[in-house]
């Protein structure tokens, strides 16, 4: 394998890492830049729009939550755990947005640096090891924000089990709750509403 031919295959490889990461929310770094109508792309990206909306209504009801606790007097702690979790859904919001409206820009930029790396000399070692070492680094970075996901993820949907656990030991009832405080339309203790609930949270929190 000559040295150019390494450079295009490491940027292959962090293209499909990144891609990995956008596979969930039907976001591609590589696709078809063909314009499209708006019902045919809400059509192509219907995983997308899907995300989005839920996404969504998390966040609507975790500010309806947030107005009716400070309304309400509820506790610091209460206002302060939910802080982080609006904040993220609002950054995930900005993030989706973003990625949408300049994704032609991404998909050309990405169309410039294979046709400049196809034109480009053949490295010098010390190239290589530079380019290696930058390589390096951005999987450590994208490897420990995806492993810090998966934890808050999986912290935030053990919250429910735990407190159920730790419930029923104090006093012999069940008591049902969700990751996150959202206002719902109904009540999500219920059992009957409960799992409907709890996988709409998880759900919206994963993207």
């Amino acid at each position: 394998m000559t040295e150019q031919n390494l450079e295009s295959k490491l940027f292959a490889r962090a293209i499909k890492r990144v891609q990995f990461n956008l596979k969930l929310l039907d976001l591609q770094l590589d696709e078809n830049t063909e314009t499209k109508c708006v019902w045919k792309n809400i059509r192509n990206k219907w995983l997308f729009w899907f995300n989005v909306i839920l996404m969504n209504i998390a966040t609507i009801g975790e500010v309806a939550w947030l107005i009716e606790g400070v309304s309400t007097g509820k506790s610091f702690i209460d206002l302060a755990y939910q802080a982080p979790c609006l904040t993220f859904c609002i950054a995930c919001d900005i993030q989706c947005a973003y990625f949408v409206h300049h994704r032609n820009r991404m998909l050309e930029l990405i169309t410039s640096i294979r046709t400049l790396q196809s034109m480009s000399t053949e490295l010098e070692k010390t190239d290589v090891t530079i380019l290696n070492g930058q390589v390096k680094i951005f999987y450590i970075t994208v490897n420990t924000l995806t492993v810090m996901k998966c934890l808050a993820l999986s912290s935030f949907g053990l919250i429910p089990f735990l407190t159920l656990y730790l419930s029923y030991q104090r006093t012999g009832e069940v008591k049902l709750v969700l990751p996150f405080y959202i206002a719902y339309p109904f009540d999500a203790t219920d059992i009957r509403f409960w799992p409907i609930a709890y996988i709409q949270q998880i759900w919206a929190g994963e993207q």
